[in-house]
């Protein structure tokens, strides 16, 4: 039974890594490739009955309830502010801006990461179970990035480095963004169990490292290429985190030998490696060509256009931002871009978004909800691997990767997106979520 719900554990990040490059060879026609989502609910499902046959407890936290509190408000909010139902069937369950779904999806994850991390420690015969599945998945993950390459190579135009066509980059990027953090927490904890328990292979650990920096590369490159930057932000951002701790794990066994270690130390080390990989991203692009690079979005096309996203989304905020808050406190209005301010945009910031278009009482309860979010994740984190990790005091260190990317990525939510960004309801999802062992 434990090799079937290994197995199942892993299938659910091959089947999104299927599910997501389907969608962007077809993101000029829509997206396809549902029935392979549609799979991945009916793997956890699975598993979610193998725990209850197991007698294992599903654990509802109060984090939980408040966000199902939120999301009954959302919807009776927006419905109220006159938007259709079919867009509030597109906010709620779309695969391009659905909070649900994303939430529903995140917690998928969780169930088949939690199954993952429970049984690969638990002989070296599930271990090499687990790394054969992990290697396999690597390998599918830089196939399906080069079969969408070869896909959309022929669609390439000449003057920018960008996909002909009218562009809907948002959902794709979207969906590898998902796609490289779920790859990243599998791939850093089979790391975390390999030094902890069965070794540290050198060549290995090289090999897959190096793997893992060529997915986070090629696919930043075909972000661009359909003409997303945010894709690129979130995909390199939990590559810096990953490889950070990846390589302070690895080195010898300075972490065994100093429980007792030094903060500064760990931010010298992270910088070290960070600058590293800064110099590998510089030499990619002298590789590359620098006009490919000069005409890329994330360049403003080699200024052919007069700003880039990232300018035009400040200058929308210095112009909007007053007049959208200020236009219904209380209550928010889901059209405040079109009734308030002068350019028919609305704000990229998560939390302004929230309070901008479902007013105060949205932005309470979402942060009701994430005071106690991060109060569960203080003990759920450490009770989640301390039985699986805890030689060498390893489960507070992959904790603090989580804690990471849970902080970066509200970060860019704050920073660049609007309130229905897909990864950051995700991250909430795959948070939120626990199954505990009797």
């Amino acid at each position: 039974m434990i090799n079937i719900k290994l197995l199942l554990s892993v299938l659910t990040l091959k089947l999104w890594l299927v599910y997501t490059f389907l969608n962007v060879q077809s993101f000029l026609e829509g997206g396809s490739g549902s029935v392979f989502l549609a799979l991945l609910f009916f793997v956890n499902f699975l598993l979610l009955f193998f725990q209850f046959m197991n007698r294992e407890t599903v654990k509802i936290r109060n984090s939980l309830i408040l966000m199902i509190i939120f999301f009954m408000y959302f919807v009776f909010k927006i419905k109220f502010d006159g938007i259709s139902n079919e867009e509030i069937k597109q906010l709620t369950f779309g695969t391009s801006s659905g909070i649900v779904i994303s939430f529903l999806i995140g917690i998928s994850f969780a169930i088949s990461f939690q199954n993952f991390s429970k049984y690969i420690p638990v002989s070296k015969f599930f271990f090499k179970a687990g790394s054969y599945l992990i290697i396999f998945t690597t390998l599918l993950y830089l196939l399906l990035i080069g079969l969408t390459f070869k896909s959309l190579a022929t669609g390439l135009r000449v003057d920018k480095f960008l996909i002909e066509g009218d562009l809907n980059y948002q959902r794709p990027a979207i969906l590898m963004g998902i796609s490289y953090v779920s790859y990243s927490v599998y791939f850093l904890y089979w790391i975390f169990t390999k030094k902890c328990y069965f070794g540290n292979s050198k060549l290995l650990n090289v090999i897959m490292g190096l793997l893992y920096v060529l997915i986070a590369i090629f696919q930043s490159i075909l972000s661009q290429v359909i003409g997303s930057n945010s894709g690129v932000l979130t995909t390199l951002s939990s590559m810096f985190i990953t490889m950070s701790m990846f390589l302070v794990i690895i080195q010898k066994n300075w972490i065994l030998k100093n429980s007792h270690f030094k903060i500064s130390k760990i931010i010298k080390k992270g910088l070290i490696v960070a600058l590293s990989f800064l110099f590998i991203g510089l030499l990619s692009i002298i590789y590359l060509g620098s006009e490919i690079i000069t005409n890329s979005r994330l360049m403003g096309f080699g200024g052919k256009n007069q700003m880039n996203s990232g300018s035009s989304r400040l200058e929308n905020f210095q112009k909007n931002v007053v007049d959208h808050i200020s236009y219904n406190p209380l209550l928010g209005d889901f059209n405040v871009q079109f009734l308030a301010g002068d350019s028919g945009g609305y704000i990229h910031s998560f939390l302004i978004s929230i309070q901008t278009h479902l007013g105060i009482i949205g932005l309470i309860l979402i942060l009701i909800y994430l005071v106690f979010l991060v109060f569960e994740m203080k003990y759920a984190n450490k009770i989640m691997f301390e039985m699986h990790l805890k030689k060498g005091g390893f489960a507070v260190y992959f904790s603090y990767f989580l804690i990471l990317i849970f902080i970066i990525f509200f970060l860019i939510a704050n920073l660049t997106t609007f309130l229905h960004w897909m990864p950051m309801w995700f991250i909430f999802g795959f948070f939120t979520f626990s199954i505990r062992s009797n």
